[in-house]
């Protein structure tokens, strides 16, 4: 009797096999399923969570020589000069190759003639210099406008403006450009500067028949 009842919940041949198969592929679905959920949850917490890297900063913060907080790309690597006197300071540090542009005066050294000229210091082209992607476009107080300043800055373009009026201040504006510390601007506290370089003064030491300062950095 037994074996009839249990026979006669089954009618047909398959049936049997259908109901005791159906609880383990039910089964192993829930396994395989379990498995890709816990895949999926690992995978979206590796990309919520990133392995931690040395953060870079891309700016830096200082304050030029008039006195405006500026923000400094960083690292400085092409260079704008709106000053003789700068475009020299440039070529005394060892910086040449990083300036990309500089006036239609600026004539020494000689090699700066080859540089992309940008117009004149008083009104430079903004287009010409927007074109070349400066990092940094170097200004000095006594010589470039303000409008210039303000031009920039509504392109993005970042402008530092030294302002020396003695040979004291000279030998310091040189220094923040190039000492090796958090303080320098072109060169970034990795890397080496000299630890003296001869310097140019602000008006071209050739014309006036002078000598070079000599500036330990």
């Amino acid at each position: 009797m037994g074996l009839f009842c249990y026979a006669s919940e089954f009618s047909l041949p398959g049936d049997f096999l259908k109901v005791v198969a159906r609880p383990r592929l039910r089964s192993a679905v829930c396994i395989v399923t379990a498995a890709l959920l816990s895949a999926a949850a690992h995978l979206r917490a590796q990309s919520a969570s990133p392995a931690a890297t040395p953060s870079v900063p891309l700016f830096r913060e200082v304050v030029d020589e008039a006195g405006r907080t500026v923000r400094v790309p960083q690292p400085v690597r092409r260079i704008v000069s709106l000053a003789p006197s700068l475009t020299e300071t440039i070529y005394a540090l060892g910086l040449q190759d990083r300036l990309v542009g500089d006036t239609d005066y600026c004539d020494y050294p000689p090699d700066a003639q080859k540089k992309t000229k940008v117009g004149g210091a008083i009104n430079p082209s903004l287009e010409q210099i927007a074109a070349l992607h400066p990092d940094l476009v170097l200004m000095t107080k006594s010589l470039n406008r303000l409008e210039t300043v303000h031009s920039l800055d509504n392109l993005g373009i970042s402008s530092y403006a030294t302002d020396p009026h003695t040979v004291s201040e000279i030998i310091t504006s040189s220094r923040k450009l190039a000492r090796r510390s958090a303080s320098s601007l072109l060169f970034g506290p990795s890397r080496s500067s000299p630890s003296a370089r001869t310097l140019l003064s602000p008006t071209p030491c050739a014309a006036l028949g002078r000598s070079p300062l000599s500036i330990p950095l």
